[in-house]
């Protein structure tokens, strides 16, 4: 049999070249007359064919593309072809056929229909971006500067405005988050948890960000959030590539949260763009941003706003930017643009003209800011226990802060006075590194200046060399550095790669597998802290020095905060597998202890009520979301959640007073999730709210279809339109659109089931009122046939995750059933305009 692998070297180009030569000749001449990069791309992709159609199939399958693009031995043009074809692919634009070896040819040399990619072009981007990564080092100018970042063409603004927000408070801080591993791969240490990655593929660089040919780790940060998105979902969701997964769009708040580790509040501007807001509110509401915005900026937290649909020109629409600062004493903003563009405004700077933009960097005043922006989401400084990390952590490490220091066994000492212990009344800076970790010589110049800065007042580094690939390496590299890395300097006593007991005794006992790892040491030897040095701010230090920081506080705070992220964990796990009786114990220890921060035990009560939901226990959810929502009272799917729950238990005042809470804090958000679910708290049941306030959510509702992409819960916004049309006594417009939204749907898991039951009760509903009985009776019977077949009971042990969306459908089932087999209408006569 054939096999392409097992040929020599001579025979694999002959018969390439013969492929070459058939294609040429199979075609006509005129054919070839095409740009250099039709000939490059397809002579790329022929060249090396047979090599990535692994199973010889004749056709390159999703599978052998992406291990092709892993593939470090793709290079140059063979690595840009291999990022066209994945670009082609993965866009929702084309409709591609079989990637055999003609019809990559046809589609190289054709004219693209409009469903089809200019896989020329497209390869000419990927080579462009590719050729201009000239330094494969990480932090070529030493530490990350935003003027290099240009946003590539995968939409990923979301992950890269948050990081410029970082980049801006201290770019030390970002290189802080890269550690080297000794297998070569690199360990990024985000605050929701770390994450290793392989170095970045050319095939991978030629679909990223660009960086100016400053380095890459732009690309290893957006491969390592690409591995975080993967590792939050069930594995049968995850992409194929770690960059895919940043190529569908997400939350730039949630990454901001991932990046940081702490929880992210929402500050909207729809009072901005809302006509019946008053000068009053509006002025209010401006000095609210003011004053969030000033906070954040002086306490050094991340801020990151988005777009909409902005109509000033240069600002990108569905867009997100970093908030880089605040002048208050001008009332302005400075933001920054991930793709890194420049604008010049033809005209006097403002709404009109667009704002002089440089690199990305632009200043707008904050009464204008509110105008094109959707709103702002700033860091807090809690931490947020919710998120998981994207690979297991091992929490069964011996050494943590607050610990004693392990006593001092070095091998020989290279540079400066030895220490033997640590001497009481003193501060330790213990580093480890090693010559071959880029990471470790992008910290040198940081830790010494830290030397020179406080050795007088009683602090001494050590750079305690370890797993060296070359220990003979490591006295030319010092007498190298001379100058520029001038503190004490140890080696391992078996330096070699997994060798020596100082690696083990600090490194290994601590769960550190990267370099650099650094060790702070309190005047009483006992750990302050752990990390990478790059990330250790000046304050602490002067702190340590001190004797204001208490090291054994903080190990107990850290302690409380990781056996609750590890309880949240347990109950999030044991609900999710559907054992909701053991999911509850530990939620009720984590709200029986004391706990002072209100937005982590909102948290908690949320989760609980979720099980409590689950088991049809709505008296107690109730409960638990009503506290849950005056402790983050910013929360809006608590509000949602408890909608439902407050009618079947009978609470009808307590609900629409509710619906009329809700309309009023959330009526004004122009994020079409939030929009969706006031709307349909206040319809949920007829007369729930009085006449203005029903003209208010039909208009949020017809809000959340409009602010929505193509696709996007459109089912369920939709529906909920239709629901505010009937309501409003528009029955034939609720039906008109009730059908819009059964068209809408692209897969049916339970949730959609319910909004596609919800949307039958609601027609019933409406061809009722318009005294169409048959129409009306025929909705109902579907409506019921999805409920009483597909969605789980009432009665039932378990209601499921999506309970919240199951229980309005057997809501909207009551009213239908007691309207319509209650009430029989007779044939003719239209109920057009009475509001219900």
């Amino acid at each position: 049999m054939f096999n392409f692998r097992t040929m020599t070297g001579f025979r694999q180009r002959f018969l390439t070249a013969l492929l070459l030569l058939f294609l040429a000749t199979a075609r006509p001449l005129a054919v070839w007359a095409q740009t250099n990069a039709d000939d490059s791309f397809f002579k790329a992709i022929a060249t090396n064919f047979l090599t990535w159609d692994k199973d010889h199939n004749k056709s390159l399958s999703v599978e052998e593309l992406d291990a092709a693009i892993e593939d470090p031995g793709n290079k140059g043009q063979a690595a840009a072809a291999l990022a066209a074809l994945k670009r082609a692919s993965r866009s929702t634009n084309y409709t591609l056929p079989p990637l055999t070896l003609e019809n990559i040819r046809r589609l190289a040399t054709n004219t693209p229909a409009t469903n089809q990619p200019n896989l020329p072009r497209l390869y000419s981007q990927c080579f462009k971006l590719l050729s201009g990564v000239t330094n494969r080092d990480f932090f070529a100018s030493g530490l990350p500067q935003l003027n290099t970042i240009r946003q590539g063409r995968m939409g990923d603004c979301f992950c890269l405005a948050p990081l410029g927000a970082m980049i801006q408070r201290d770019p030390r801080e970002v290189a802080s988050l890269f550690s080297i591993q000794p297998d070569g791969r690199v360990r990024v240490e985000f605050g929701g948890g770390p994450v290793s990655v392989a170095p970045p593929t050319d095939a991978e660089l030629a679909m990223t960000a660009g960086n100016s040919h400053d380095g890459v780790w732009i690309n290893l940060y957006e491969k390592a959030i690409g591995e975080v998105r993967n590792g939050q979902v069930a594995p049968e969701k995850r992409s194929d590539l770690p960059i895919d997964a940043i190529a569908k769009g997400g939350s730039e708040g949630r990454i901001m949260s991932y990046l940081t580790g702490h929880r992210v509040k929402w500050f909207g501007f729809k009072f901005a763009h809302e006509p019946a807001t008053s000068d009053a509110a509006r002025a209010a509401k401006l000095d609210e941003l003011r004053q969030k915005l000033a906070a954040a900026a002086s306490e050094k937290r991340l801020m990151a706003c988005a777009t909409e649909k902005p109509t000033t020109p240069g600002v990108t629409p569905k867009h997100a930017y970093a908030v880089l600062a605040y002048d208050s004493e001008a009332d302005t903003v400075e933001l920054w643009n991930p793709h890194g563009n420049s604008f010049t405004p033809k005209g006097p700077p403002g709404l009109s003209n667009g704002y002089v933009m440089t690199n990305g960097l632009l200043t707008v005043p904050v009464a204008e800011f509110v105008q094109q922006f959707s709103g702002v989401t700033f860091e807090s400084k809690f931490p947020d226990i919710s998120l998981q990390s994207a690979v297991p952590v091992d929490n069964s490490h011996t050494l943590k802060v607050g610990d004693p220091a392990p006593k001092w066994k070095t091998g020989k000492w290279m540079q400066g006075e030895p220490v033997k212990k640590f001497d009481p009344g003193k501060a330790y800076l213990v580093e480890f590194w090693a010559t071959w970790s880029e990471s470790s010589r992008i910290a040198i110049p940081y830790l010494n200046e830290l030397q020179n800065r406080y050795k007088d007042k009683g602090l001494i580094v050590i750079g305690q060399d370890c797993w060296e690939r070359d220990a003979k390496q490591v006295v030319p590299f010092l007498k190298a550095m001379g100058e520029k890395m001038t503190y004490r300097i140890a080696q391992e006593d078996r330096p070699v790669l997994g060798k020596g007991r100082m690696a083990q005794n600090w490194l290994t006992a601590a769960g550190r597998g990267g370099l650099p790892t650094a060790f702070l040491i309190d005047n009483q030897g006992n750990i302050a802290w752990i990390g990478n040095p790059m990330g250790l701010g000046e304050q602490l230090i002067q702190d340590v020095l001190a004797g204001t920081f208490d090291s054994k506080k903080v190990a107990a705070e850290n302690a409380r905060q990781q056996e609750a992220r590890a309880l949240f964990k347990q109950a999030s796990d044991l609900a999710r597998e559907g054992k909701l009786a053991q999911a509850e114990a530990p939620l009720n220890r984590l709200l029986a202890s004391t706990n002072d921060d209100a937005d982590q035990t909102a948290q908690f009560l949320v989760l609980r009520a979720k099980i409590l939901a689950r088991t049809t226990r709505w008296q107690q959810a109730a409960a638990d979301l009503a506290q849950a929502t005056q402790m983050a009272p910013s929360e809006y799917f608590s509000w949602y959640m408890l909608t439902p729950l407050l009618i079947e238990s009978g609470r009808v005042a307590d609900y629409r007073a509710h619906c009329k809470a809700m309309l009023d804090r959330f009526g004004a958000s122009t994020a079409p999730g939030v929009a969706e679910v006031t709307a349909k708290t206040c319809l949920l049941l007829p007369s729930a709210i009085g006449a203005d306030d029903l003209t208010l959510a039909a208009r949020v509702a017809e809000s959340a279809v409009a602010l929505s992409a193509k696709g996007d819960r459109m089912y369920w916004r939709l529906m909920t339109r239709g629901l505010a049309e009937y309501r409003q006594g528009r029955f034939t417009n609720a039906i008109e659109t009730m059908q819009l939204s059964q068209k809408s749907f692209t897969r049916l898991p339970v949730a959609a089931l319910a909004c596609k039951a919800d949307a039958y009760f609601v027609m019933a509903l409406a061809r009722h009122q318009l005294q169409q009985p048959s129409e009306a009776r025929a909705a109902l019977a579907s409506g019921l046939e999805i409920v009483q077949q597909k969605l789980p009971k009432l009665g039932g042990a378990d209601l499921g995750e999506a309970w919240f969306d199951i229980l309005p459908a057997y809501i909207l089932m009551r009213e239908a059933r007691e309207t319509i087999e209650a009430m029989p209408a007779k044939e003719g006569n239209s109920g057009e305009g009475q509001k219900l």
